[in-house]
């Protein structure tokens, strides 16, 4: 069994590459002025979702590549920008990195072929 997040709630919609449903303002005092101002939340960090099934697709292209498991959209929203999520589909390598490729429907129409390259950085324990 593999766990996949997904976007359920944002604290602040300016920083959120993805609509969510019920966006609301909430009012936040500025630290600064001591003064409220508004705040654009959207989702719900409660909202519960039911396991499901699901599918795990890898392919294997070329020795050197290794094993590339697919990242479906849905669980790349809020990270990257619709208008790359729209445009490529994600694979990640085995070294943690991802390949954004494009799809033929876009190859064809588009003037140069491109790849979009995700190198991850370990981060330090909060």
């Amino acid at each position: 069994r593999r766990y996949r997040r997904s976007l359920v709630f944002t604290s602040d919609v300016r920083w959120c590459y993805h609509n969510l449903d019920s966006a609301r303002t909430v009012m936040q005092v500025d630290p600064k002025t001591e003064h409220p101002i508004p705040k654009l939340i959207a989702g719900g960090p409660g909202s519960v979702h039911r396991p499901a099934q699901s599918l795990t697709i890898t392919r294997n292209l070329s020795k050197q590549l290794g094993i590339q498991t697919f990242i479906p959209r849905s669980h790349l929203f809020g990270l990257l920008p619709l208008a790359l999520l729209e445009d490529y589909h994600f694979w990640q390598n085995e070294d943690g990195t991802i390949v954004g490729t494009q799809p033929p429907r876009v190859r064809s129409s588009a003037k140069m072929d491109s790849v979009v390259y995700i190198f991850l950085q370990p981060s330090e324990a909060l």
